[in-house]
């Protein structure tokens, strides 16, 4: 998993949404041929930091979606894995995302997870 973490960095957002109860971010990587594409899975609480913060988990759908749209089209610049597990991604427009690596009451598998890498 670390490797796809790092593997994140360069990459940018190409969707944002929910899929049945997980918020997710799609993510595209066009400096291999072909392309490649992951998700990100978010099972957890999740914030986002800009000029104000906005946190929440699996539950708020309209407030992930209204705050996760700013990560729209924006590259991602660093992605990393901090000693509690929580994934924290910096992004070029000053966005950072950051998912807990500990599972909350209503996690049914990892608190995020990466689709894995597939061509486009």
């Amino acid at each position: 998993m670390l490797m796809d973490v790092e593997q994140i960095a360069g990459s940018f957002v190409v969707e944002i949404g929910v899929r049945q109860t997980w918020p997710f971010v799609g993510l595209c990587d066009n400096r291999s041929t072909p392309a490649q594409e992951t998700r990100l899975y978010i099972d957890a609480s999740w914030t986002i930091e800009a000029t104000t913060s906005t946190s929440g988990g699996v539950e708020n759908d309209i407030r992930w979606l209204t705050t996760a749209a700013a990560l729209n089209n924006t590259t991602i610049d660093t992605a990393w894995i901090d000693e509690d597990g929580w994934l924290h991604l910096t992004t070029d427009s000053g966005l950072a995302l950051a998912v807990s690596g500990e599972p909350e009451p209503y996690t049914t598998g990892e608190p995020w997870r990466l689709s894995g890498w597939r061509p486009v």
